[in-house]
């Protein structure tokens, strides 16, 4: 990437990526980036969903911190990716959360009950 223009008004970003002849891949941002043009105008433009929060990252780049918080401390994440320690453990929480609104929760198929009563 030798240039890039971010427009906050109209959250967009643009990025110039260039590529030697045979290459399709590039390193963006410390993630492995495919790089595809346009035959015709050489621009290719991708729309990339944002977080409902007022989170400054992507879900993209939050899903792949939050991935690579399942295997390495928060503090090698944040090495790896630039970040500080207290970004990376707040971006685990969102991923986290996330996670759990989504997955399939089964109904309960056995219910215990205890005898004694404490307090009201």
């Amino acid at each position: 990437m030798y240039r890039h223009e971010i427009n906050e008004k109209a959250k967009t970003l643009k990025l110039w990526i260039t590529a030697q002849a045979g290459e399709s891949e590039a390193d963006l941002f410390g993630m492995r980036a495919k790089v595809v043009c346009c035959p015709d105008c050489w621009i290719k433009t991708e729309k990339v969903p944002q977080l409902p929060s007022k989170a400054p990252f992507s879900k993209r780049f939050e899903d792949a911190v939050g991935e690579a918080c399942e295997s390495a401390a928060a503090r090698q994440v944040a090495r790896r990716f630039g970040l500080p320690a207290s970004t990376v453990r707040a971006i685990d929480v969102r991923y986290l959360e996330r996670w759990a609104a989504a997955r399939r929760k089964p109904a309960p198929t056995l219910m215990g009950v205890d005898e004694i009563h404490l307090g009201k």
